[in-house]
């Protein structure tokens, strides 16, 4: 790799950093054609990076959404047999499995 291409993979880097601390799209935008100061290969090169980013997030945002419902119902059902079980005296199950086991 030569001198040159090290240094634009840096920039491209030191600019995809600062443009995630933005907020909204078009200031993101703008901010990036700013900073790469009109060289459009640069520029395209942190827009792929950018969108590369927005695709990640999406995929992780999907992940945690249908984890979150699996513990979410894990949470009611558990909720439901903590109702169910409410009023049963933990040492009479232990003693009753003891002399149902032995029995047998």
């Amino acid at each position: 790799m030569n001198v040159l291409m090290a240094d634009n993979s840096e920039r491209e880097k030191e600019i995809f950093g600062e443009t995630l601390e933005l907020g909204s799209l078009e200031e993101q935008r703008a901010f990036v054609k700013r900073a790469c100061g009109g060289d459009e290969t640069l520029q395209r090169a942190v827009e792929a990076l950018l969108e590369s980013s927005c695709e990640d997030s999406s995929a992780i945002a999907a992940i945690a959404s249908r984890s979150l419902a699996r513990w979410r119902r894990a949470a009611r059902d558990f909720a439901a047999i903590s109702r169910a079980f409410s009023g049963v005296n933990c040492g009479k199950l232990v003693s009753l499995k003891k002399r149902v086991h032995t029995s047998v």
